[in-house]
């Protein structure tokens, strides 16, 4: 590759150095380092410090970044998504899932938890990236953002008529794990707990905060 590992994260981070040996052009820069944190919080003060040369605000602090020349932003081509497993109940029937897709207002959420910080989408794909299909449309077959409470609703009794005795109660509890190390996970899956309870009161959910390592096994 263009570069070589010369130290490693037990050293504190990482450290690439040019490959002379690379077969084609060599890379411009000589040196790439990377210091790694436990969240973002201490990465974003050392940014600020001009200790680092890339930052990540969290989105509580969007709004106070300074939006001057020296702070200029870039969109990444990433993407956060809840990940349902089909394989275990309820999800297993796809007009839960479908309720659930459209019980979210992904739009309230970009705007009003995340402060502006990401883009709503239907999409598993970035919009920026070869496979984006700009024609694609949500389980209500349109492309709204704000999601079909009416919609949610009907899916979510249909479920429980059929599957809980036509009581949410009944049904099988929902767990909504996220990691502690995403400062704003939280509050996303609080916000997403509490919109789901409005198209099916009383539906067993819980959120349920994860170490980062805990999460990611």
């Amino acid at each position: 590759g263009l570069f070589k590992l010369i130290q490693t994260v037990s050293g504190g981070g990482l450290r690439l150095t040019r490959n002379t040996a690379f077969w084609g052009a060599a890379t411009r820069l000589r040196e790439v380092d990377y210091t790694l944190y436990t969240n973002a919080a201490p990465a974003w003060s050392a940014y600020q410090a001009g200790k680092r040369d890339i930052g990540f605000p969290s989105a509580a602090l969007v709004a106070a970044a300074p939006k001057s020349a020296p702070f200029p932003s870039t969109p990444l081509l990433s993407l956060i998504y809840l990940g349902l497993n089909w394989r275990v109940a309820p999800f297993t029937d796809q007009r839960l899932r479908q309720a659930l897709a459209l019980a979210i207002n992904k739009q309230a959420i970009a705007t009003q938890q995340l402060n502006g910080l990401v883009i709503p989408t239907n999409h598993i794909v970035p919009q920026g990236m070869t496979a984006y299909n700009p024609a694609l449309v949500g389980p209500d077959s349109s492309q709204s953002l704000t999601g079909n409470t009416a919609e949610a609703v009907n899916l979510a009794r249909s479920f429980a008529s059929s599957a809980c005795k036509g009581k949410f109660a009944l049904c099988p509890a929902i767990t909504l794990e996220v990691s502690a190390a995403d400062t704003t996970a939280d509050v996303v899956a609080a916000e997403v707990a509490r919109m789901w309870q409005t198209v099916a009161p009383g539906y067993p959910l819980t959120v349920k905060v994860e170490p980062a390592a805990t999460y990611q096994q």
